[in-house]
């Protein structure tokens, strides 16, 4: 009883702190990296080349990281900041889903100190 009481509340920490992440990135929008990026990817997807043609000191990999909303975002017809965001919070949740499988897979025990430690991440 206390465990599922436990892990409701975990869920609704969860949600909260979810639901006032979109606040604060709509009150404040996207940070200056996050920005650049896919306006790195913008310029890309118009034609030109990466460290030739666009300054940039990030790995590759910063750029391709973005590029599949940012593309997305271009043929919808959608703002790439909001696709970025979904984007984001799809890989949060499924690395953390994936967290849960290895956890169960390797037999630890869900404790009520476990689950606590949810609304943390």
């Amino acid at each position: 009883m206390a465990a599922s009481l436990l892990g409701n509340c975990n869920f609704v920490a969860m949600i909260a702190i979810t639901v006032l992440s979109i606040i604060f990135q709509l009150l404040w929008g996207t940070i200056p990296d996050t920005s650049w990026l896919i306006t790195v990817c913008e310029r890309m997807l118009s034609g030109e080349r990466l460290y030739s043609q666009i300054y940039e000191t990030n790995p590759p990999f910063s750029v391709w990281l973005y590029m599949p909303p940012v593309a997305m975002g271009r043929m919808l017809g959608i703002a790439p900041e909001i696709l970025v965001r979904a984007w984001t919070y799809l890989a949060a949740l499924v690395g953390l889903s994936f967290s849960g499988v290895i956890v169960r897979r390797a037999g630890f025990p869900e404790t009520a100190s476990l689950l606590a430690l949810g609304p943390a991440f």
